[in-house]
This record gives structure tokens, sequence and C-alpha cells, in this order.
């Protein structure tokens, strides 16, 4: 009983400093505006001085997060799936199935954002749902996965970029944008309330599956052996980061490096356990997207006119993470650790 209390006190401990650094960074997200004079949004909000400019960049704060938190969960459970460090969700040809599909719709004339985000979600369960599909036919095993979750993404993507080259100058220049990443689409709360739904789902399922997900990273023979069927275990964590990953899409682009960074760095504070690693990338990955949402409004604000895609600002963080996390893991390895 011991034991088992330490564990769960250390479990509790990890899981709600993450969450409070997650509150922290939201507060700093939503205190920052377009506004240069920050103290005095602060007191509006602090205040109760609502507005409909705040109203936005609270909905625009929760996407951020709401979205983040879906990525990063979602790349954690396809690392632990596939056995692949390099997972993440937009290697299985589920972003371009997005893009296709928005693309098509905005080609046809639909303008409306409920039509656009419809058909994006549309697009990358399909996508999702193909590669599934053509990969059972092999052998659902992370190999062949892969290698035919990257054909249908390039095959997508050639057929983004043709479609892109129809379009006419206004529906280009959002389409580019949502290649790009943005969180200057301002979706209903009902999307909202959606991808909380769904971001939570997949993090729930996750955690209560972290025993089986632990058993398959050491291989399905493993696995097997530990009384867990890998080929179904590797499914429906394929189809629970799929629906994240496609209604993220659907409402805010391609924002890369999110699903690829966060659980690495998450993995490297607290370890690869994943009844803690799930919740931890839950609010790391919804904190590091906020706050690049937030660093892209001050872009923006030092330079009036510039708008700066958050997903510009993801890789530009990332990219350099990602960098430095393969050198300290590579040295690891070199030094027999």
């Amino acid at each position: 009983m011991g034991s088992e209390a330490l564990t769960f006190g250390r479990w509790l401990c990890r899981v709600s400093l993450f969450a409070a650094a997650a509150a922290v960074a939201l507060a700093v997200a939503f205190s920052i505006g377009y506004s240069p004079d920050i103290a005095g949004s602060l007191k509006a909000i602090l205040g109760g001085a609502w507005s409909d400019s705040l109203d936005l960049r609270l909905s625009r704060v929760l996407l951020g997060f709401l979205a983040g938190a879906a990525l990063a969960v979602s790349g954690a459970v396809l690392q632990a799936a596939l056995r692949n460090p390099l997972a993440e969700p937009y290697l299985l040809g589920i972003s371009s199935g997005a893009v296709l599909g928005l693309t098509v719709v905005t080609l046809l004339g639909a303008a409306s954002f409920a039509a656009r985000s419809s058909a994006a979600l549309a697009g990358a369960l399909l996508a999702s749902a193909a590669v599934a599909a053509l990969a059972r036919r092999v052998s659902f095993t992370p190999v062949p996965l892969v290698l035919i979750g990257v054909a249908v993404n390039a095959a997508l993507s050639a057929l983004v970029l043709f479609v892109v080259a129809l379009l006419d100058m206004p529906h280009l220049q959002q389409t580019v944008y949502f290649l790009m990443g943005t969180l200057k689409r301002y979706p209903e709360g009902m999307w909202i309330a959606c991808l909380g739904v769904c971001a939570a789902g997949a993090a729930v399922w996750a955690a209560l599956s972290a025993n089986r997900l632990n058993a398959l990273v050491l291989g399905d023979e493993m696995a097997a052996a530990a009384g867990v069927s890998p080929d179904r275990l590797r499914m429906a964590a394929f189809a629970a980061a799929s629906a994240a990953t496609a209604l993220s899409v659907s409402l805010v682009g391609l924002v890369g490096f999110v699903g690829l960074v966060v659980p690495h760095i998450v993995r490297l504070l607290i370890g690869g356990d994943h009844r803690t690693l799930v919740p931890a990338c839950f609010f790391a990955g919804g904190a590091f997207l906020a706050l690049a949402d937030a660093a892209s409004r001050l872009m923006e604000r030092a330079h009036v006119g510039l708008q700066v895609p958050v997903g510009v600002v993801t890789a530009l963080a990332g990219a350099p993470l990602l960098v430095v996390l393969v050198l300290r893991r590579w040295r690891f390895v070199l030094r027999g650790g």
C-alpha cells in the first residue's frame, strides 16, 4: 500500500506541475493582445470590463490550447504504437487529407467556416481510413503502416498543390494561411467544444491504455506475452490519434512540430511511462501552442500589418528544440548510457 500511495503521489505531483504550468501559460497568452498596453489589458480582465475583443481572444487561446493538447497526445500515442521516435500526427497523411478537403470545397465556391472545416474534417478522416485499410491488407505493423502513410501523404500533397494552383487570389491567400497554420479563424463555441471533447477523449483513452502502450513499446512479442493484442491496440491508437488530429487540423490548419517535439520534451523531463506521459503531454502541448500564438501576436504588434501564422512560430521554435534533443540523445548513446 505504501509503494502504491507513493507511486500515485509521484503521478499526482508530476501531472499537477504540468497542469499548473499550463494554467500560467494560458494566463500569459490571454493577457497578450494586439494592443501594446498589456497592463491595461490585465486591468480590464481583472476588473471585469469584458469586451468583444477579449471574448475573441479567449476563444483563440482556448482553441490553441485544445489543438496543441490534441496534437501532443496524438504524437505520444503514435510514437508508442509505431515504436518510431519520428512518428507524429502528420506522418500518415491525415493533414494532407484535411487540406485537400478544404481546398476542394473552396474551389467549388464554399466560403463559410462550417463548410470548409467540415470538408477538412471529412478529408482527414477519409485519408486515415484509407491508410488503415491499405495497411491491413499487408499487416497492421509499424513499418508497412508508416510506408503506406508516407505514400498516401505524398499523393494527397500533390493533389493539394494541383487544386491550390486553380484557386483565385482571395481564396488562395486563405488557403495558404491554412497551410501554414492559423488561429485567426475564430470558430463558434460548438467547434471549440467538439475539439475539447475529442482531445480529452483521446487523452483519456491513452491514459486508460497506458500499461498496454508501455508493453507495446517493448515490441510485439513482449506485448503479446503480456496479454496485449498488438494489432488491435495499434489500430485503436491510430483511430484515436487520427480523430484528434483531424479535428485539430480542420480548425487550425497545419501546425507542425507540436506532436513531434512536445512528447520528446516531456519524456526527457519525466520519463516514458505513459501513465504520466499522456496527461503531461496534454497540458504541455496546449501550453506550447497557446504561447506560440501569443508570440505570433507580439510579432504582429511589433510590425503592424504583418500576419505571422502560428505554424511558422512552432516551426521556428520546434526545429531547434528537435535538433538539441537529437544531439543529447546521440551523445547519451555514444557514451553507453
